[in-house]
């Protein structure tokens, strides 16, 4: 067993040593530095696995810290000081469901697809029960030894005992070898593999989302809190992973287990392939497309084609002849936006007492998490890598003008990304208002309720009119941070549509710059893959971080001027050579 674990400590290390040296000749400055003969080079292949060591120990780390810090720690920090002890009961409740409930459904060791399980059972004919074991074994021993000084740390701060601190990473941790083993047993019996069933893993995940951060917003007991350090659970939890260690390490099907995860993640095989067509189906021009009769002429339609040359008129026929992978994301976004805002609009003049509060409590910082999600420019980014630039960044003169197809599109992004930022906006400011017309004069007669049209005209009637009310000010008295202050209204818009420009800028940034796709759509760029991790941890960490609604405003639309500028001088100097096919 011991040969095996570093068999497999070997596979990992090398395959980090590798990319640790692929990417550093990526680096300005010092990329030209490094040869290819550096793979080959002895100490230097040493050198780079002491790096790749070291690395992977402290992101477990500071991956587990990130996990508990931010989304654990944080909501309690900000909502937690409602009373004795209730910082505690939160960050037991937030834990238990994020980590006991949805992380042992979506998470398994066995049937989880990696390269290095195709490397050592397919290639190195490594026997796969030995394999897994080590892989358990290594999985689950990292897996405390990492949670362990995140929850000392942030369970301290949060009112736990460092004995309950400590509980609490065993206990997790047998729970999550007691789900591995469930895991294999619903395979044997089922043929099922749970991770791979999008719609009941995604229903897990949203519900367990949900339950976890409800009673930060609507006042909800942290009932799970009570479950997660009560002796009858951390008996069950170390009964179910003693139990689980026992029937893993005698566990005799692993062959066919393995077999289905290392061949499945194969490129050569069913996943790989899937992905791959699945991606460009995507994003692929379709035979109907051409038929469409407001397709420019000499595309299959009528319409004449755009004006303007060159780069103009290259990316005008491009967005005319792709517009249902364009478009049908866009109008998705706004027919979300639409139908949350009719029942948030809805709701605000038929109960807004309840509506009313939550309104008042909104911070701009929040939108900034609803504007990364909503935001286009992913799809659009593979869309015109695979159907446009994949051949013509073959050519020279395309990878020098990248500045300039870059600011066309750039316009493009941002227009569809304005327009669902306006939508938001507007949806919120209609929102704040009809909580104020519910409040002086919504449905509290008992008569019957009232319709779209009624709402409409109830909303109108109290713009028409100017009558905000603010307690019992009149307008223009409002208090400084009242839902219905004029200056918020002025703050909400300024912040959508500086946050619509960032995320456009965002998404064609990196793409120019780190141009992560390989020619099978596959996005291999650790720093693409990084900096959109940082951004959306940002996005998240506003959700709970209490930053004044001015001073939010104002670094947003400060951040985005300089975003901007950055983007444009930088993609200047250096897309011509990041913008090329990998």
């Amino acid at each position: 067993m011991l040969g095996t674990f570093r068999t497999l400590l070997a596979i990992r290390i090398a395959s980090a040593a590798n990319r640790i040296i692929y990417y550093a000749q990526r680096l300005p400055l010092i990329g030209k530095r490094i040869g290819d003969d550096w793979y080959a080079s002895l100490p230097l292949k040493r050198a780079a696995a002491v790096v790749a060591l070291i690395v992977t120990i402290v992101w477990g780390f500071l991956t587990r810290a990130w996990y508990v810090g931010l989304l654990v720690y944080t909501p309690v920090a900000f909502y937690g000081d409602q009373g004795a002890g209730h910082g505690k009961d939160l960050f037991l409740h937030i834990f238990f469901l994020l980590s006991f409930l949805v992380g042992a459904v979506n998470r398994s060791e066995v049937f989880e697809p990696k390269k290095e399980k195709y490397i050592a059972v397919k290639l190195m004919r490594m026997p796969p029960s030995r394999y897994m074991k080590a892989a358990l074994g290594y999985r689950y021993a990292t897996f405390f030894v990492f949670f362990l000084p995140s929850l000392l740390l942030f369970g301290s701060l949060a009112g736990l005992s460092l004995v309950q601190a400590a509980l609490l990473a065993a206990a997790v941790t047998l729970w999550r070898i007691g789900g591995e083993y469930a895991h294999l047993r619903l395979f044997a019996k089922t043929g099922i593999v749970l991770i791979r069933k999008t719609v009941p893993l995604w229903i897990v995940i949203l519900a367990g989302n949900a339950l976890a951060y409800a009673p930060l917003a609507l006042d909800w007991p942290a009932f799970a809190g009570m479950i997660a350090l009560h002796p009858l659970f951390l008996i069950l939890s170390a009964a179910a992973g003693v139990y689980a260690v026992f029937r893993l390490a005698r566990y005799g099907g692993y062959a066919e287990a393995v077999d289905t995860a290392s061949r499945r993640d194969e490129p050569l095989f069913d996943l790989g392939r899937a992905i791959s067509e699945a991606q460009k189906a995507d994003v692929r021009l379709r035979d109907d497309d051409l038929a469409d009769p407001d397709m420019p002429a000499g595309l299959g339609g009528a319409a004449p084609l755009p004006s303007g040359g060159g780069y103009a008129r290259l990316n005008a026929i491009f967005f005319a002849r792709h517009r249902r992978v364009i478009a049908r994301p866009f109008y998705r976004r706004l027919a979300i936006v639409g139908g949350v805002g009719a029942v948030l609009i809805g709701a605000a003049v038929l109960l807004p007492d309840t509506i009313g509060p939550m309104l008042a409590r909104l911070r701009l910082s929040m939108l900034a998490m609803v504007f990364f999600s909503l935001a286009v420019g992913e799809r659009i980014c593979r869309a015109l890598f695979y159907n446009c630039d994949i051949s013509l960044m073959r050519y020279g003169f395309y990878r020098r003008d990248a500045a300039a197809h870059f600011r066309i599109r750039l316009g493009r992004v941002a227009l569809q990304n304005a327009a669902i930022g306006a939508a938001v906006c507007a949806v919120l400011t209609a929102a704040l208002l009809a909580s104020g017309s519910g409040a002086a004069g919504g449905n509290q007669g008992g008569g019957p309720l009232p319709n779209a049209v009624d709402i409409a005209g109830m909303v109108a009637e109290r713009i028409d009119s100017g009558d905000f009310p603010s307690g019992d000010a009149p307008r223009g008295d409002a208090a400084p941070g009242h839902p219905l202050d004029a200056s918020r209204f002025i703050m909400l818009w300024a912040c959508g549509l500086a946050l619509s420009v960032f995320f456009s800028v965002h998404y064609l940034f990196t793409y120019y710059i780190f141009q992560p796709y390989t020619t099978e759509l596959n996005a291999k760029n650790p720093f693409y893959h990084i900096i959109h991790s940082v951004v959306s941890g940002i996005c998240g960490a506003c959700l709970f971080l209490r930053i004044p609604d001015s001073a939010f405003t104002v670094a947003v639309v400060a951040l985005t001027a300089l975003y901007v500028g950055i983007a444009l001088l930088l993609v200047r100097k250096y897309g011509s050579r990041t913008f090329r096919v990998k």
